[in-house]
């Protein structure tokens, strides 16, 4: 066997097949499973009555969105190693799994909340499909209020 044949051998080995890979799968899965699955934390702070601070925290949606990240970041190395004609497959993986990772995010730091809250703003029933609720911070009014009533 010739160095060229044990070189194309080589380059051949490096590329990569499979997709997705097991690293992506379990990107997948962990990205997915927080919409499933809630270990949530939350404060609220009032002052008269006014709620002046309120915090939520997912600690299963901030594990997803790491593991969701590293397999997006994992997956974005490998797209050049990537046959040609699978390439879009994989960019599309890498696309899904850092999307994942960015909308876990927000649903663990409780910037983007998907609970019985958007289904009572919505009118919706508890048995009807969830929504999607994006919680504003108080208004500057409402803390004016809860100060001056001091």
């Amino acid at each position: 066997m010739s160095k060229q044949d044990s070189r194309a051998e080589k380059q051949l080995d490096d590329r990569v097949y499979a997709i997705p890979e097991t690293i992506e799968k379990v990107g997948l899965f962990a990205g997915l499973l927080p919409f499933f699955v809630h270990l949530k934390f939350s404060s609220q702070s009032t002052v008269n009555g006014v709620v002046v601070d309120s915090s939520n925290l997912d600690i299963a949606a901030l594990i997803g969105a790491g593991l969701a990240l590293i397999a997006g970041l994992w997956s974005f190395t490998k797209i050049n190693a990537t046959e040609e004609v699978f390439r879009n497959r994989r960019r599309a993986l890498c696309a899904t799994l850092l999307l994942l990772a960015f909308v876990q995010g927000l649903s663990g730091f409780g910037k983007l909340d998907v609970d019985e809250k958007a289904r009572a703003t919505k009118g919706l029933d508890e048995e009807s499909s969830s929504g999607l609720l994006v919680e504003a911070p108080v208004a500057p009014s409402a803390i004016g209020e809860a100060f001056s009533s001091l």
